[in-house]
């Protein structure tokens, strides 16, 4: 954890800690896409898109499953030929 120093309207100084991210996922709900942040060495962000066959790893929570199951119940739009991937 990281430690932040925060200055409050009155001048006092206090702490808070800060957990760092590893990695976060972003869910798209327009079409079945997630997006996967890591941080890598020197504070280096690797992106990696995953499809409705793929399966994604969180490694920082030892988690794994497929982008199907994400979106198992979900009906999507329909998309036209400017929005189609």
């Amino acid at each position: 954890m990281n430690q932040a120093r925060n200055l409050a309207p009155s001048g006092e100084i206090g702490f808070c800690f800060v957990t760092l991210a590893m990695e976060y996922l972003l869910i798209d709900a327009q079409r079945p896409m997630l997006e996967v942040y890591r941080r890598e060495k020197h504070d280096f962000w690797i992106l990696r898109a995953y499809r409705m066959d793929d399966e994604v790893e969180l490694a920082n929570l030892g988690v794994h499953f497929t982008v199907r199951e994400v979106y198992e119940d979900v009906i999507f739009p329909p998309q036209d030929e400017n929005t189609r991937l």
